[in-house]
């Protein structure tokens, strides 16, 4: 049974009592509301509660300033169950025979919570469930073998299903993040189900809130989708709070960024296809630590690209700008750093050429002359900007952006691993050379000259 499966009756409706919670974990009979739990149509979780007093409330709707609870604990017909950091979306205060009723959303949900075990709200690891990905992290989880009679016929079969060693990476603030393997065997014995994904994990020496364990997760998500051209999504995970006895079994996991789909995003066609990329590549699980540095401290250089694949692709004047402005941003944040010179632009070197340059002899074979391709880049982000009566032509914007998009990827593999290795891998495989063909065809882009400058 998948991490998802698990949560199935509980996401498709669900009633039960709730507390609301701030920073204690105690709770009181006195204090429960009535409430019925499901997972909305847009991944986020959805609470409505019945108002008891709708008087008291009545006295108090309008309010500006009301807290938000902590968390909300709810004991439901299919298990119990705990909201992070709910916010009150809805509220209605009605008189007769209409129910008064308050509606709140949650990001994230935990199912088998031990409550009255918790020390606190804080978590200490949380594990994240992808399958199909093996082969981009280099863990191998099972050994199938086959045996077949003399003529051909399937005799017998063995699989075998192991934990893989956890590799890992520590983080700042005491945390550590790695990837592993979870596997879980159910079913009766003439029909067993196994489930053996990969899992990305993050832990934390003392309790913390969930975003900081969350947080680092989210960002291996986005280079995962990277590898594989399209949003990755989870498959359900665990996590462990901060209890004062570690109790058998972890409670299930849901959070919507890591596992909700949104409905323009596009998908890897199949995760058994080989990915752009491999995680050693770019400097196996070390290079987790800088990609999660990197996204903190170049958001402006990492989100153009990632916010593609996680969100959708948007109108190709929009993702142009995006990532011209992401160009601009990486060749100034960098200028004055040692090593970094080639990021100098001046009115012939624009941050679009420059990056091309850097990105040397790969970009040649890909696309041509990257040169003659930076200046048209440059020159439509102006034209976008700056010129009201410049008559777009989204065919070309579109192919402009799509160029921009792999040249600034391309660019954030070689600062992960530093080496140029990964940038001719990257931009020779299968998906993307087909983009090149059409660039050289499109805009007649032929070989550069000989330059002294790099």
């Amino acid at each position: 049974m998948s991490g998802l499966e698990k949560l199935e009756n509980l996401f498709g409706g669900v009633m039960g009592f709730f507390w609301a919670l701030q920073d204690a974990v105690s709770v009181e009979d006195d204090a429960a509301i009535r409430g019925y739990v499901k997972l909305g149509a847009n991944g986020l979780v959805d609470l409505e509660t019945l108002i008891e007093d709708p008087v008291e409330s009545f006295d108090r709707f309008g309010e500006d300033e009301r807290d938000d609870p902590k968390a909300m604990y709810g004991v439901t017909t299919d298990g119990d169950v705990l909201l992070f950091n709910p916010r009150l979306s809805h509220e209605s205060v009605v008189f007769g025979l209409k129910a008064s009723v308050r509606k709140f959303q949650a990001y994230s949900l935990a199912r088998n919570v031990d409550y009255t075990n918790l020390n606190s709200l804080k978590v200490r690891e949380l594990e994240i469930f992808f399958p199909g990905v093996e082969r981009w992290v280099d863990i191998k989880i099972s050994d199938e073998k086959w045996e077949h009679h003399d003529d051909g016929r399937l005799k017998a079969f063995t699989l075998q299903v192991s934990s893989a060693p956890r590799k890992s990476v520590s983080l700042t603030d005491g945390r550590a993040l790695g990837v592993s393997a979870y596997w879980s065997v159910v079913g009766p014995e003439s029909r067993r189900t196994v489930y053996a994904p990969v899992t990305v994990v993050c832990r934390s020496e003392r309790p913390v809130e969930l975003w900081d364990l969350l947080s680092p997760i989210l960002r291996v998500q986005d280079l995962i989708s990277l590898a594989y051209d399209g949003f990755v999504a989870a498959d359900g995970g665990v996590v462990d709070f901060d209890y004062a006895k570690q109790p058998p079994s972890r409670a299930q996991f849901w959070n919507h960024f890591l596992m909700f789909t949104q409905p323009r995003v596009v998908t890897p066609k199949s995760l058994t296809d080989r990915p752009l990329f491999l995680l050693e590549n770019i400097g196996g699980v070390e290079a987790l630590d800088r990609w999660v540095r990197m996204t903190n401290d170049h958001i402006r250089l990492v989100k153009p690209i990632v916010n593609q694949l996680r969100l959708g692709f948007a109108s190709p004047e929009l993702r142009l700008m995006e990532l011209a402005a992401a160009m601009e941003y990486w060749c100034a944040a960098n200028r004055r750093k040692p090593g970094y010179e080639w990021t100098a632009v001046a009115r012939e070197r624009t941050p679009s050429i420059a990056i091309a340059r850097h990105l040397g002899e790969p970009v040649a074979k890909w696309i041509g002359d990257g040169d003659v391709w930076g200046d048209l880049f440059w020159r439509r982000y102006n034209q976008l900007k700056h010129e009201p009566t410049y008559i777009v032509d989204e065919g070309e914007i579109d192919l402009l952006a799509k160029v921009g998009f792999r040249l600034l990827v391309a660019e954030v593999l070689r600062e992960l691993s530093g080496s140029a290795a990964v940038v001719s891998m990257y931009l020779s495989s299968a998906k993307i050379s087909n983009l090149g063909w059409a660039v050289k065809k499109t805009f007649a882009l032929s070989e550069p000259q000989n330059r002294t400058e790099s």
